[in-house]
């Protein structure tokens, strides 16, 4: 079995929890704004293609030749 020694003075500083919560609060900050970035790119890009379709329709509708001949 291993056997617990004392661990160095560096590593039982208050510091050292203190710095850990904060890197991981800011990676978790991060994480959410990366992930919030990702959907308004999904959503953004959703609605153009939404529009450049109706528009595509519409000069389809206006444009046939079927009300020309």
């Amino acid at each position: 079995m291993h056997q617990y020694e004392i661990v160095v003075p560096a590593l039982q500083s208050q510091w050292l929890t203190m710095h850990v919560s904060m890197m991981i609060l800011g990676y978790a900050a991060l994480l959410c704004g990366s992930l919030l970035s990702v959907a308004l790119l999904v959503i953004t890009l959703r609605k153009a293609i939404r529009i450049f379709s109706k528009k595509n329709n519409f000069l389809k509708e206006s444009f046939s030749f079927v009300e020309i001949q």
